[in-house]
């Protein structure tokens, strides 16, 4: 992962195919940092949101798909946390089946 991460964009995503696309631009739309790092965390997803977040990975490299096989947010939460977080100075949680409408810092 960047060692130049400024912030990190952590998207829970648990059977959102729907939503998935919306909220991953919403957050890259509204970012004034250049640097930011998207996660998905897809969490036990058994219809096809880590099909469509990896389309979504495949555009940029500072997205990253985290396929989790467990369905549990508190997991998710716990392996980003514990396993996988860069060294940010900002880490923003967000739900997949939501948009960001402007980021503050």
């Amino acid at each position: 992962m960047p060692n130049n991460t400024k912030s990190s964009a952590v998207i829970f995503a648990h059977n959102i195919s729907s939503t998935i696309c919306s909220c991953v631009n919403s957050v890259l739309r509204d970012s004034p940092d250049k640097n930011l790092s998207v996660y998905i965390l897809a969490n036990g997803c058994t219809d096809s949101t880590e099909k469509i977040a990896l389309k979504i990975q495949n555009k940029s490299s500072n997205i990253h798909l985290i396929r989790i096989p467990m369905a549990d947010k508190a997991n998710a939460w716990n392996y980003y946390v514990h396993e996988l977080a860069p060294a940010a100075a900002i880490h923003f949680f967000i739900d997949g089946d939501v948009e960001v409408q402007q980021m503050l810092y």
